[in-house]
């Protein structure tokens, strides 16, 4: 089938939140057998209607350009819910346990601990504060003519950057609060600390990579199958020819992308 053939195709290049693109692909898919359905409703053979409704929709390269486009700003608006959520829940979290139970010790108060808690608090706060910016950044994509993949690689890279200094300030925190003469439930608190921040972290890093991923052109994903162009898909069925030599009449006009996908 053409119409299989083509989908799978386009998938294979496609990067982004699964569900997304199930739907995404799904919504392809019936337009086309749509297309094809009222192409042979009209006399036209099968074969030729399935071919004539492939062309039409347009290349894949440049369908899977405006998929991908969607899919790199529906991962940039995920992470950037986390980053306004999670993060000042953390430290609100931090913050109230020390308020409720002022009986498992007191931290360290040494100057430099007292600074760097604090700036962990305040860039929690920061982080939590861009986050909300930049969902609402989204928003304004069509507004202000910003390209989703760029707003998205943008914000994969600066919340690698915040993991990364949150990470050393934490480490500088941790080995300074070694030093000083902690009670036994001070320390159950740091140990539960920790693991819930490396927790956050992990749950970020794999959110900021998948903005690194989903940020990518189609083009530079490859194919999951293996290389050979005729078998992209990595099973047994090739690519039919018919597909690989259909004319593609609509290139320099683009895709034919529904507009609830721009």
């Amino acid at each position: 089938m053409l119409i299989d053939a083509y989908v799978e195709r386009l998938g294979a290049v496609l990067y982004g939140p699964r569900r997304v693109k199930a739907e995404l692909l799904a919504e392809v898919r019936d337009g086309l057998w749509d297309a094809a359905w009222a192409l042979q409703q009209r006399g036209v053979d099968p074969q030729e209607a399935e071919a004539q409704a492939v062309r039409d929709f347009g290349d894949v390269e440049l369908v899977a350009r405006e998929c991908q486009r969607e899919l790199a700003a529906v991962q940039g608006r995920r992470t950037a819910i986390w980053l306004a959520a999670m993060v000042p829940a953390s430290v609100l979290v931090t913050s109230l346990l020390w308020l409720l139970k002022p009986q498992w010790g007191v931290p360290p108060q040494g100057t430099w601990h007292v600074v760097i808690a604090k700036a962990i608090d305040w860039l929690g706060i920061i982080s939590g504060i861009a986050g909300a910016v930049v969902y609402m950044a989204f928003s304004w994509i069509d507004r202000f003519r910003v390209d989703p993949a760029r707003l998205t690689r943008g914000l994969g890279i600066a919340l690698f950057g915040f993991l990364g200094l949150q990470g050393l300030l934490g480490m500088a925190l941790t080995l300074l609060s070694l030093r000083a003469n902690l009670t036994p439930h001070f320390v159950v608190l740091m140990v539960a600390g920790i693991a819930a921040t490396g927790v956050l972290t992990s749950l970020l890093a794999w959110s900021a990579r998948s903005c690194l991923a989903a940020a990518r052109q189609p083009s530079d994903h490859p194919w999951r199958g293996g290389p050979p162009p005729s078998r992209p898909f990595g099973g047994a069925r090739a690519v039919p020819n018919q597909l690989m030599r259909v004319p593609m009449p609509f290139q320099d006009a683009g895709p034919k992308i529904p507009p609830a996908w721009r």
